[in-house]
This record gives structure tokens, C-alpha cells and sequence, in this order.
């Protein structure tokens, strides 16, 4: 499944896609799915359901990012984490995902 969210204008580009594009990495990464930000959009690709859970990561993101109090490191790692466990089926799986990337994010 391929999805393009086009990012609102007036968003801020490193509170929505993170410092050097962080956020896209760790969304990548945990959700194992392609990720690539061009031009005021993200494309996500990958199985369905990673994709769309991906999507509400994004939706979250740009809200919070809209409201003038983006996301945190922090918390973004716990949505992810909770979007891994529902892909995953366990807590414990993506626990162990996440603390894997820590090492390289």
C-alpha cells in the first residue's frame, strides 16, 4: 500500500519530521515500512496496516505541531511503542523494537 500525506504549509517542518528527519526514521524503523518526506510530503509505503497506523502517527504529529506543542522525543517513542504492540500483538515485542533503536536514533 502506498499513501501520500501532504503536510500542512504552515506546519514546522522539524517539529513534524524531527531533527534530521528523526521522527521518519523512527516511524521507519519501528513500523518497517518506507518513509520519505519530498517537497511538503510524506510518502509511506509498505503493508497496509503499518501504513495506516503510520498515518495517525503523522495526524498526531501535525496536530500537536499545529497547536504550537509538538510531540517530544519522549512521546513520541511511547506512540510508536503502543502502535508496535498493536501491530505486533504484544507489548513486549515492540518494547524490545524500540529499545533496539535507541541505539541508533
Amino acid at each position: 500500500m502506498e499513501l501520500t500525506i501532504n503536510l500542512p504549509p504552515e506546519a514546522d517542518r522539524v517539529a513534524l519530521l524531527g531533527p534530521a528527519e528523526r521522527n521518519l526514521k523512527l516511524i521507519r524503523e519501528a513500523l518497517g515500512i518506507s518513509v520519505i518526506a519530498r517537497a511538503g510530503s510524506v510518502r509511506l509505503s509498505g503493508a497496509g496496516p503499518a501504513v495506516n497506523r503510520a498515518a495517525g502517527l503523522f495526524a498526531q504529529l501535525t496536530e500537536a505541531a499545529q497547536r504550537g506543542r509538538p510531540l517530544s522525543r519522549p512521546q513520541l517513542i511511547a506512540q510508536v511503542q503502543r502502535v508496535s504492540a498493536e501491530l505486533e500483538g504484544t507489548a513486549d515485542a515492540s518494547d524490545r523494537r524500540i529499545d533496539a533503536l535507541d541505539v541508533y536514533i
